[in-house]
């Protein structure tokens, strides 16, 4: 295990209790490509909520509090894995569900058989600087 820097500790997967910390993160990050096909920022929200699949997550907690967190994908499933043609297009209806999918579809990476490929790594702004990415990323290399 990763001796972290002081406050904060690496978690896997990131407890059920932290997920709307997670959503708000990961959006933070990556909501201005993810708004390429889910514009409303509170439906691609809800739909991250609903989709996020924690247990592809390391994150890095802080007295209660997500900091940061790196997703993975390994074989079939990963941190955004429960986001599905058939949850889009029940948020969305069926023609912006399959828009969605389709432009989603362009930044999805498929890991080879023996290979895990990142899903997303984010620090929250005010812990940068902290070594947390450092220390997230220790974690997602020693879990491959």
């Amino acid at each position: 295990m990763l001796n972290n820097p002081p406050g904060f500790r690496c978690e896997s997967p990131i407890p059920e209790s932290l997920r709307d910390e997670a959503v708000a993160l990961y959006d933070e990050a990556f909501g201005q490509k993810l708004a390429l096909a889910i514009e409303d920022v509170h439906c691609r929200q809800r739909i991250l909520h609903e989709g996020m699949c924690l247990q592809y997550s390391i994150g890095a907690v802080a007295e209660g509090r997500l900091l940061g967190l790196a997703g993975f994908q390994a074989g079939k499933f990963s941190l955004t894995g429960g986001i599905t043609l058939r949850s889009l297009m029940a948020a969305m209806g069926v023609f912006g569900g399959i828009r969605a999918a389709l432009v989603l579809s362009l930044f999805q990476r498929k890991a080879c058989p023996g290979e895990l490929v990142m899903d997303g790594i984010v620090v929250g702004q005010a812990a940068r600087g902290q070594g947390i990415g450092s220390a997230l990323l220790q974690q997602v290399h020693g879990y491959a």
